[in-house]
């Protein structure tokens, strides 16, 4: 299964717990473009996938999903209130984004202390489950590397977390310096719904006799 499907679904649980799948996981970087405001670029993805439920077994709240290329058997905790909605061959849909938005910090700007925010919306008992969560963390990074040749430029976090991002073509990359500070707002967003499964159709009925 996709690895990024299983990642949020075993973290949402189909409940939506509020957890993020983290920027530095993502397979390539993300790429940021000029805006209207001087010294501020941002950029985004979108990316949707799906699975089938194969098995339930409500005994023991697991729950058997069929990605394209694999197959993963997922643990529901009690704070899945609409566990029992869930049927085989109920279709589970993912939407994954991510938003980022850079602004570059002069000398003497003060650092930030990093935040984060996270909200998030159910269905309601007696639906299929579905609903989406939202973190946005804002925080100070520091330019640690910069790539001109592939225009990738590494952030790194107040932490000591690094992430990626890939200046647009529009960018005057040859300006931004090892060291600079950059403020930084990243948004990901995951939303999931269990559609039911497709009504099966009635057999043709057979020619006259």
């Amino acid at each position: 299964m996709n690895r990024k499907l299983f990642l949020s679904l075993a973290a949402l649980g189909l409940a939506l717990s509020p957890i993020a799948v983290l920027a530095e996981d993502a397979p390539k970087p993300l790429t940021v473009h000029s805006s209207t405001e001087k010294g501020m670029v941002s950029g985004g993805r979108v990316e949707q996938v799906t699975a089938t439920v194969t098995a339930v077994d409500a005994p023991n709240r697991l729950v058997t999903l069929k990605g394209k290329n694999e197959t993963d058997t997922i643990k529901m905790g009690p704070e899945v209130k609409n566990f029992d909605q869930i049927k085989v061959g109920d279709r589970v849909v993912v939407t994954f984004s991510q938003g980022l938005v850079l602004a570059l910090q002069k000398p003497d700007a003060k650092v930030k202390d990093p935040t984060v925010t996270v909200t998030g919306d159910t269905a309601a008992p007696g639906q299929k489950p579905a609903g989406d969560v939202k973190a946005t963390i804002k925080a100070t990074t520091t330019v640690t590397k910069i790539d001109l040749k592939t225009r990738v430029v590494t952030l790194t976090g107040p932490e000591g977390r690094k992430f990626k991002v890939k200046a647009g073509s529009e960018i005057p990359l040859e300006k931004l310096k090892v060291g600079d500070k950059v403020a930084a707002e990243y948004t990901e967003t995951v939303g999931i719904a269990v559609e039911p499964a497709p009504a099966a159709k009635k057999a043709k009925k057979s020619a006259t006799k």
